[in-house]
């Protein structure tokens, strides 16, 4: 049960879907998976940031969100 307190139960559901394609029980492409990447993909994301203590967040990360949003912003000025 370590496995359980040191992974996220979406990170084991990946990897354990990962394992079972690559290993041929579940197909790699399918009429569902379209509709889950342009739908509830997208919804997933704001509903796991509604959820979140942004203060606690800025509070954690210190000088890795700096450093972070210097990547960012050196990202985008670099592709312009």
């Amino acid at each position: 049960y370590r496995v359980g307190q040191a992974l996220s139960g979406p990170l084991c559901a990946t990897l354990l879907a990962l394992t079972l394609a690559n290993v041929g029980v579940m197909p790699t492409s399918h009429a569902a998976y379209g509709a889950v990447n342009k739908y509830l993909l997208p919804l997933s994301v704001p509903l796991l940031l509604f959820g979140a203590d942004l203060r606690r967040v800025l509070l954690d990360t210190g000088r890795l969100l700096g450093a972070f949003g210097v990547g960012a912003v050196g990202t985008v000025v670099g592709t312009l």
